[in-house]
């Protein structure tokens, strides 16, 4: 019996090129040196589009990778009590780098605030 080997097939020339050429975007609008990763900053750059290239909603939102609905969401204003937690967290892993959420959140609980894992742990991010 002969061991199965697996071959990882290298891409040609050209498209290894092509996708080198299509990391560096050389794009006025979007290559800018931070990632549009957050709704409110794609919300800003969708907003820059639409007042210096007079595009429609639907075309810089489709240039920018964004759904339209989530354009014109407005998103809640964080409330007291998510911003007393958000500083708690805060001050917590800078006495304890090294602690995750989920020590964050035992000791949430051992000071008696008691809320969900996935909550403490959206509060976290």
């Amino acid at each position: 019996c002969s061991p199965i080997r697996q071959v990882r097939r290298k891409a040609p020339k050209g498209a290894r090129e092509i996708r080198s050429q299509h990391r560096s975007s050389s794009h006025p609008i979007l290559s800018n040196h931070w990632k549009l990763l957050t709704p409110d900053r794609r919300r800003r750059s969708i907003d820059k589009l639409r007042s210096r290239f007079e595009v429609s909603e639907g075309r810089a939102c489709k240039l920018i990778g964004q759904h339209r609905s989530t354009w014109r969401h407005t998103p809640k204003p964080p409330n007291e009590l998510d911003a007393e937690i958000t500083e708690w967290l805060c001050a917590y892993a800078i006495e304890y780098p090294r602690c995750g959420y989920k020590r964050a959140w035992a000791a949430l609980l051992e000071e008696g605030l008691h809320l969900a894992r996935s909550y403490a742990h959206r509060l976290w991010r």
